[in-house]
């Protein structure tokens, strides 16, 4: 238990140790609540729950850094310091896969708009 304890209490605000803690805690508590409220499908709301839960505490410094960047017209990367490596790297990895799929996306569909007109249909 003292162990666990150094572990939370060493780590950065946002971190993957405490993502994660939030993940079971709101887990557990929003299936505790579904129960009691009665209400169906119990394991999938709470997983959704959990998820919406720490997705958003995981892209509020992204969102504080992009506020600050339009608002002052330069760089702003200060909500990002209490946010751990791994998270960093998750951000990053993250905007990757979305420029991949924007790309992706944009592409697909000049092909789909432009395949007609070259086949001559």
């Amino acid at each position: 238990m003292v162990g666990l304890i150094y572990i939370f209490a060493t780590a950065k605000p946002i971190s993957l140790r405490r993502l994660l803690a939030l993940f079971a805690a709101v887990l557990v508590w929003t299936k505790f609540v579904l129960v009691l409220a009665h209400t169906t499908h119990v394991p999938h709301l709470a997983l959704r729950t959990a998820i919406s839960i720490t997705a958003l505490v995981w892209s509020a410094p992204v969102a504080r850094a992009v506020y600050d960047t339009t608002r002052l017209h330069k760089l702003q990367l200060r909500a990002l310091q209490p946010v751990s490596d791994t998270i960093r790297w998750s951000y990053g990895f993250a905007l990757t896969f979305l420029l991949t799929v924007g790309i992706g996306i944009v592409t697909h569909h000049h092909a789909k708009l432009l395949l007609p007109m070259l086949c001559g249909w």
